[in-house]
């Protein structure tokens, strides 16, 4: 049986693309805008929309002044390449549990819940950059579909960078596995990145 390799890529829109990986922490340009930390070393931490419940543990939580970026996961992908609030894995987690602070506020068309905390987080703590995490496990057949083909991967780069900038995040992490020994899905792991870049300068 093929060996599986999960493959997740970053895209930081206030810098040049960018790779992280679970390596041991590396030194990075301390003059970079893109979530550099003090020490100059970058730490990452997941945080998925479903830590709020059996863990109990909420955006603010999030000890900020030791972490250089935080990937928030996961939103799905339509089966023809688009990303958009619709394929939450969890809308009220991520855009309508009202915390204290706010709770008085009518919903409207306002988004709530661990987006809007992130971006209120990010408000007071600069330099820590809020990656969105697209895909996961359960989105890799959807994945490869949209890979195969030039439309689906220019409606996934579209969408995925409007939806950040909506969202009011920094960054995209494309996350799904893939069988390694396939070499055109390495391919298609660039052109995606590839496209997504292409649309960063456009809003850029």
């Amino acid at each position: 049986m093929p060996s599986m390799l999960l493959k997740s890529f970053t895209l930081v829109l206030a810098a040049s693309l960018v790779s992280l990986g679970h390596a041991a922490p590396n030194p990075v340009d301390t003059a970079s805008a893109a979530g550099t930390s003090v020490d100059g070393y970058s730490n990452t931490v997941f945080f998925s929309n479903r830590d709020i419940y059996k863990q109990k543990y909420q955006p603010q939580d999030l000890p900020l002044s030791d972490i250089t970026y935080v990937f928030y996961s996961f939103v799905g992908v339509l089966s023809n390449g688009t990303v958009e609030s619709s394929v939450s894995v969890d809308r009220y987690a991520d855009l309508q549990k009202k915390y204290l602070h706010y709770a008085w506020e009518r919903s409207g068309t306002n988004a709530y819940g661990c987006v809007k905390e992130l971006y209120l987080l990010k408000k007071h703590k600069r330099m820590t950059k809020m990656i969105l995490s697209v895909g996961g496990w359960g989105s890799s057949r959807i994945f490869r579909t949209v890979a195969a083909t030039k439309p689906g991967r220019d409606v996934f780069a579209k969408s995925a960078v409007e939806f950040i900038k909506d969202w009011g995040f920094d960054g995209i992490d494309v996350d799904f596995s893939a069988d390694s020994s396939q070499h055109s899905q390495i391919v298609y792991y660039r052109l995606y990145l590839d496209n997504i870049d292409y649309n960063r300068n456009k809003l850029q």
